[in-house]
């Protein structure tokens, strides 16, 4: 066997430091969802006006159970007196990486029930493909519901397996009802039902489980009655969650379908072909990604009869068929993708393997996947937000500002207060030229936005650069005017006084 591996204690180690920093560097927002989560948050903590929300907020169509988690870390800081927003996205991040690495690891440790038959070297390189791929510690960091959904369902995959023992041994009977198992049942339909009110296509998934549980007789029928009824009542009661975060009664379960189904919501996002999903992985990071899609394709092929594969494929081809497609949707998958993928490389012959294994592959597949993990650990998910921190910090309760092109605080629609500073007084024009004059004559400070660097023709000589989300001294590079066709988010200070 192969003299060159990490062992169980360092990949854990290794995957647990990459969590922290992508907790702490990757700030902002990877998809606009995530942003919405943290308004949805304001809002409910009052610094909000939710007329400026998009029509999503109006018509109830999503949960309250993340922005009033959220919430709850929010107030806990203010008991301490720490309001700044920067620092409650951090913690956001850092719980959600957290409860992500405990996920993954309660899995590591439940291979061993779930594969009785596979060696340990074989356990130890199926951890190593949901531990290390180069993306798992910046999944988790993500603040949208995606990421905690797979994290829960994860929690109630393992729960199944304490009370069975193993999911994938043969039912005895023969043992009886134990109380503890029974226990171990009660929390299984909890964290299922969490996973469903964090994001409701974990319904797909847990749909899926009570199928093959049911097809493969893996526990006594009574007990799967049992699951489904808890599930179905822990799902239901996020009619109390949307109560305590709308005001009012409602079910957001049934407005998502309504509107996204009935209305036709889903045609306002575009059409995207039916092999987006499979595009987008192969070109994420290749030659790794290249190899965890044809490791998957095998795995799905020759394990198909097991849950792995009831699991994700049920998901997948109804995201695929939906018209509106983003990769974010098949995050709640991707910890069972990878374990197939670990599968699907397990299965390969002896002559593949051998080469993989190699010293030289092996070798060259940690450093990638290193490169990979400090790239998408350490890289902002979106360098906007250095723009609204460097506002909240030098100007905390009163921001004027004239916005040129478009209002940083509004995007796609919808006002954005989590980070905004207490007071925004903005002024909007399509042409700066023609509106500086009008504080020219005030003789008045202010200060200008641009998504664009402007033209040095645009410019009073009295207009200074104060932040520029490309660095300054990088500016002064300019050659063949790249800086001018780069979405740059820059500030001016013009004093006319």
């Amino acid at each position: 066997m192969p003299t060159f591996r990490l062992s169980l204690k360092q990949a854990l180690c290794l995957s647990f430091t990459f969590h922290l920093l992508a907790a702490w560097y990757s700030v902002g927002y990877y998809n606009h969802d995530e942003q919405q989560v943290l308004e949805f948050t304001s809002w409910w903590l009052g610094k909000a006006d939710s007329s400026l929300f998009d029509w999503q907020f109006h018509r109830e169509i999503r949960s309250f159970a993340m922005p009033l988690f959220y919430g709850g870390i929010a107030k806990c800081f203010s008991f301490f007196f720490v309001q700044n927003p920067f620092i409650w996205a951090f913690a956001y991040r850092l719980v959600g990486s957290l409860i992500g690495f405990l996920s993954a690891f309660l899995v590591i440790c439940s291979l061993k029930r779930w594969f009785p038959e596979k060696k340990e070297w074989e356990l130890q390189l199926i951890s190593n493909f949901i531990l290390l791929a180069w993306f798992v510690p910046w999944l988790h960091s993500r603040t949208n519901a995606e990421n905690l959904c797979s994290s829960f369902f994860l929690f109630g995959l393992v729960s199944l397996t304490q009370y069975q023992g193993s999911l994938f041994s043969p039912l005895r009977v023969s043992e009886g009802v134990e109380k503890r198992k029974l226990g171990y049942l009660c929390l299984a339909a909890l964290f299922l039902g969490v996973a469903f009110w964090i994001r409701f296509q974990a319904g797909i998934l847990v749909f899926s489980l009570g199928c093959w549980l049911l097809l493969n007789k893996k526990m006594p029928f009574f007990h799967l009655v049992l699951l489904t009824l808890l599930t179905a009542f822990v799902s239901g009661s996020v009619l109390f969650i949307d109560y305590l975060g709308y005001g009012h009664w409602t079910f957001s379960p049934a407005n998502f379908v309504k509107v996204n189904f009935f209305e036709d919501a889903l045609g306002l996002y575009g059409k995207r072909p039916l092999w987006s999903y499979v595009f987008w992985g192969i070109r994420s990071y290749p030659p790794l990604s290249l190899l965890g899609v044809a490791f998957f394709g095998f795995g799905m092929l020759r394990f198909w009869k097991t849950l792995w594969v009831w699991l994700v494929f049920p998901f997948f081809l109804l995201h695929s068929l939906i018209s509106w497609k983003e990769l974010r949707f098949l995050f709640p998958i991707f910890p069972e993708a990878l374990l197939l993928s670990g599968l699907g490389f397990l299965s390969l012959g002896e002559k593949a393997k051998a080469f993989f294994l190699g010293e030289r592959i092996k070798r060259i597949t940690f450093v990638l996947t290193l490169f990979g993990l400090l790239f998408t650990s350490l890289k902002p998910a979106s360098s906007m937000v250095f723009f609204y921190q460097y506002v909240y910090e030098h100007y905390p309760k009163r921001f004027e500002y004239v916005a040129v092109g478009g209002d940083p605080y509004v995007f796609l629609g919808m006002k954005q207060y989590f980070y905004s500073p207490e007071v925004l007084l903005p002024h909007l024009t399509e042409n700066w030229e023609k509106t500086q004059s009008e504080f020219l004559n005030q003789k008045s400070q202010i200060h200008v936005f641009f998504e664009k660097m402007p033209r040095s023709s645009e410019l009073n000589e009295k207009c200074r650069l104060e932040y520029s989300t490309i660095p300054k001294w990088l500016l002064r590079f300019n050659y063949g005017h790249w800086v001018e066709r780069s979405r740059n988010w820059s500030l001016y200070r013009c004093d006319f006084g």
